[in-house]
């Protein structure tokens, strides 16, 4: 066995979860656009809620594997208490806060007949956040952010999402249509 197998799982589960979390806010951008036609496929949000879930297990395996790996060095406490870490704390500490994140964003989506929509929709726009803080730390800590094709994937999908996010506040609202409208 590779002595630096957990490692590697680590780096990749670490862009594995990167991506399936920024595909994630992608598609969840499109579906909350003002211009979006409504109503939309269900494929949309069952792909929007898969692409969630294998961030997060994504993440576990990331997480799972920089504690089995016996060249990192972290240990539990390291990756779950931000500014803990003796290696990069604040790159380290900008995931941890963006796992929380994820975690509660993805929580309440389970949870979300039981809970108010302006509470979901206020705690869902945490992704965003999330997305960003998940960035930094891909950028700062990650070992194969400097890589040409991992750095344009980097770019290309912020510079979407943040262009699908002004584009989400700025777009003209919806007209009601008039079966919506109140009698």
């Amino acid at each position: 066995m590779n002595p630096h197998m957990w490692w590697y799982v680590a780096r990749g589960a670490g862009m594995s979860s990167w991506l399936s979390g920024a595909t994630s806010v992608t598609t969840g951008l499109l579906m909350s656009g003002k211009a979006t036609m409504r109503p939309r496929p269900n494929w949309q949000l069952d792909l929007h809620r898969h692409q969630g879930a294998v961030c997060l297990s994504m993440l576990a395996l990331h997480i799972g594997a920089l504690v089995a790996d016996s060249y990192s060095h972290f240990t539990i406490s390291s990756i779950l208490v931000p500014m803990v870490s003796g290696w990069k704390p604040l790159a380290v500490a900008t995931g941890i806060v963006a796992m929380y994140l994820f975690v509660i964003v993805e929580m309440t989506s389970l949870l979300r007949k039981r809970i108010s929509k302006r509470t979901w929709h206020i705690v869902h726009l945490s992704s965003l956040i999330a997305y960003l803080l998940s960035t930094a730390h891909f950028v700062q800590a990650g070992t194969d952010h400097g890589r040409a094709p991992v750095l344009l994937t980097v770019v290309v999908m912020t510079g979407l999402n943040l262009g699908l996010l002004s584009f989400r506040i700025l777009a003209v609202p919806r007209t009601r249509s008039a079966s919506s409208a109140p009698a």
